[in-house]
C-alpha cells in the first residue's frame, strides 16, 4: 500500500473498502494486513509471475500450482482463514 494512503484517503475506511495484492512479502505481510481487515488477494510472485519474454523465462509452474499450490500459500506465510 502506498504510504500516503492514511492522509490522502484520510475519510476512507481503507479496511472495508480495499482488497490489497499481495506480490512480494518483503514489501507486505499477508498475515499482518489480514490481521487488520483487509481482504487479501495472493498474486505472489515466487508462483504466480511470468515473463515468458526474459532470457531465463520466468514462468509458473503450472503442474504444481495446479496439483500443490492454494491461495492461502505466501512462500514463508501461510494463511489460514
Amino acid at each position: 500500500m502506498f504510504s500516503t494512503a492514511s492522509t490522502v484517503l484520510s475519510d476512507v475506511d481503507l479496511t472495508s473498502n480495499y482488497q490489497l495484492d499481495i506480490w512480494a512479502t518483503n514489501y507486505e505481510n499477508a498475515k499482518a494486513r489480514a490481521a487488520e481487515g483487509y481482504g487479501i488477494v495472493n498474486c505472489r510472485d515466487a508462483y504466480l509471475y511470468g515473463n515468458p519474454g526474459r532470457t531465463n523465462r520466468d514462468v509458473p509452474n503450472a503442474e504444481y500450482l495446479f496439483n500443490d499450490w492454494n491461495p492461502t500459500i505466501f512462500l514463508e506465510q501461510i494463511m489460514y482463514f
